[in-house]
């Protein structure tokens, strides 16, 4: 290792980070950022350097962070698809976006108009309503990887969306 020296890990934690149940949790922006599609095998649906926003959820229900130990956190991309993209299917994918920019607080029509440009530093912090699937972990070829799972972001609620004290089992 390039001068890092002796590597003391005997305390680490490998534990990991468990899938937290599906439901309805309140949350903060974590992180927000541009991106692009990879697809180096173009085998994906949209085509590489198809840009993209990618967030990140910080859990903020206070049970949940007692019982995991940690604060869960949620993870949500929203593609921008090409301008030849299928329009019935664009559409779609568009929705999504206008969806979660409006959960967050932005008014649809000015994110609805030719002209909106988000800062999306701005949204860090903001906060919202996840709901959260819990749904196998696959393998490439498909296959179910026994007892592991994933907790995509199925949607994004305005704050103060959430009933009750915790979001387990409300989807």
């Amino acid at each position: 290792m390039s001068g890092l020296g002796p590597l003391n890990l005997s305390d680490a934690d490998t534990r990991g980070f468990e899938a937290i149940d599906a439901g309805r949790y309140p949350a903060v922006i974590q992180e927000i950022k541009m991106d692009a599609v990879k697809n180096a095998d173009g085998t994906g649906k949209m085509p590489a350097g198809t840009p993209m926003i990618k967030v990140q959820f910080k859990i903020t229900d206070e049970e949940l962070k007692e019982a995991k130990g940690y604060e869960p956190r949620v993870f949500a991309q929203y593609i921008i698809p090409p301008k030849d993209y299928d329009k019935a299917k664009a559409a779609k994918i568009k929705g999504m976006l206008v969806n979660f920019l409006t959960a967050v607080g932005e008014d649809e029509a000015a994110v609805k108009s030719n002209k909106y440009e988000p800062d999306l530093e701005d949204f860090v912090g903001r906060e919202c309503v996840v709901v959260v699937a819990k749904e196998p972990k696959k393998n490439r070829d498909g296959s179910v990887i026994e007892d592991e799972y994933n907790n995509p972001v199925k949607g994004v609620k305005p704050a103060g969306t959430l009933t009750g004290s915790t979001g387990a089992g409300l989807l």
